[in-house]
């Protein structure tokens, strides 16, 4: 699993370009959503359309990223009367139509950023 100090730049290491991100699959072949990339991260090599990925609901950089999308990109989250978990959250937007890897890189960044921040504090 991830050490809590290099999650966000092994994040910003899997999806450097456009040409590793996907705004549908989990994963397809060197293609990752943001999910994709979380898992990966957390060192899941094995990840296909059904895996579960409700166990990051939980997971502190999961949940500061979707903090980050909700702050920074509210008009890309589905309207529900419900609270989103954080990976239906991530999901809304990455999936977006209107959501672009300019988008996602800056959301890894300011995520980054705040995650560092945090383990500075720590």
């Amino acid at each position: 699993m991830d050490t809590r100090s290099n999650v966000a730049q092994k994040m910003l290491d899997i999806l450097p370009n456009y040409r590793t991100w996907s705004n549908k699959d989990l994963q397809s072949g060197t293609h990752r959503c943001l999910l994709g990339a979380r898992l990966r991260a957390s060192g899941y090599r094995n990840i296909q359309f059904n895996t579960d990925v409700s166990h990051l609901d939980l997971d502190s950089y999961t949940m500061l990223l979707a903090r980050i999308i909700t702050e920074q990109f509210p008009d890309r989250l589905r309207k529900v009367k419900v609270v989103e978990t954080a990976t239906k959250t991530v999901i809304s937007f990455n999936d977006h139509v209107d959501t672009h890897f300019v988008d996602v890189r800056a959301v890894l960044e300011k995520t980054a950023a705040a995650w560092y921040e945090r383990q500075e504090e720590s």
